[in-house]
């Protein structure tokens, strides 16, 4: 399992991470993906979209399963992550309640752990991660693992030998100390340095438009900028810790050739200290394929626009 987390390289699918967009996964995005050279993909995952009145729908859920099982078919490695959980969101609009105090929350988080656990008992790690949820706050360690002991003891209980990937604190960027003896928990970060760089106009951040216009050259200057950004997760990494890169990517605004310089410095510092990664997302704004970049010049790929460039 430990050789196998430095060699994920793939995408976030994000047919579910938001309810109001919530469709099937496409089996033609596993078939792609395989094709195109990767092997992991991670399902950030609104729960809004497998409950129905407050209680889990099967049918839902199948859209899910299905997921998984093409995944095992293509080879393709899958992690569940709870995008939104019940309690808390990185997302607006805001939960009821607050998976940080409320004891509701909790215990409402701990059942879809617990139900997700038994589900896919049978899947090995080596095909199913478990990722707890995404981007937690910049709150208190204490405070967070409050909240995450009670749903990882519940997927220990019911699977023993699963592997669950947690986020770092403030938005994946500050690794959860209780954890690091812990041989079956991952530590996942995020790609996002520069932000000024990475979500540059992007018309979800605020002020975002008066981002100065990004520049990347691969100078000295900028590649130390990149080792000390991960300089935390590098020293953990050589510890033995297991490390993951759970998003990166840039926002369509950025130019291609920047993004292209930006991407690569990231690929060659994280190949060295053996990180695997997924890239937000594989179609859209972020990604490879149907990115609507203005500045691309596209080759026809299975009906879709192939970032050909990005992709190598």
């Amino acid at each position: 399992m430990h050789e196998l987390i430095k060699k994920w390289y793939g995408f976030n699918l994000l047919e579910k991470y938001i309810l109001e967009i919530s469709r099937p996964y496409d089996e033609n995005d596993f078939s792609m993906i395989k094709d195109l050279g990767f092997n992991y993909v991670r399902l950030p995952v609104d729960y809004r979209c497998y409950v129905t009145n407050g209680n889990f729908d099967e049918k839902k859920l199948a859209d899910i399963d299905q997921a998984i099982e093409w995944g095992i078919r293509y080879g393709i490695h899958v992690t569940l992550n709870l995008h939104r959980a019940p309690g808390y969101c990185v997302n607006p609009p805001a939960e009821s309640l607050n998976l940080w105090k409320d004891v509701i929350a909790k215990q409402r988080f701990v059942s879809h752990w617990k139900m997700f656990a038994g589900r896919y008992k049978g899947t090995s790690s080596e095909k199913l991660t478990f990722n707890l949820i995404n981007e937690p706050p910049a709150i208190r360690a204490g405070l967070y693992t409050k909240a995450a002991d009670p749903a990882i003891e519940a997927i220990k209980s019911a699977d023993p030998e699963r592997f669950i990937i947690v986020d770092g604190l403030k938005y994946g960027t500050i690794p959860v100390k209780k954890y690091f003896n812990n041989e079956k928990i991952i530590h996942s970060t995020r790609g996002y340095f520069p932000f000024k760089l990475t979500h540059y106009k992007a018309p979800w951040v605020k002020n975002s438009d008066m981002f100065p216009l990004p520049s990347w050259t691969s100078k000295k200057r900028e590649t130390a900028s990149l080792k000390k950004q991960f300089k935390k997760w590098f020293q953990l990494k050589e510890n033995n810790v297991l490390v993951f890169i759970g998003e990166w990517g840039s926002y369509i605004n950025t130019q291609h050739e920047t993004v292209l310089s930006w991407m690569e410095d990231n690929l060659k510092l994280w190949q060295k200290y053996e990180l695997g990664w997924a890239m937000w997302n594989f179609k859209g704004d972020f990604g490879i394929l149907d990115s609507n970049r203005t500045d691309v010049e596209y080759e026809k790929y299975n009906g879709h626009k192939l970032d050909r460039k990005m992709n190598d």
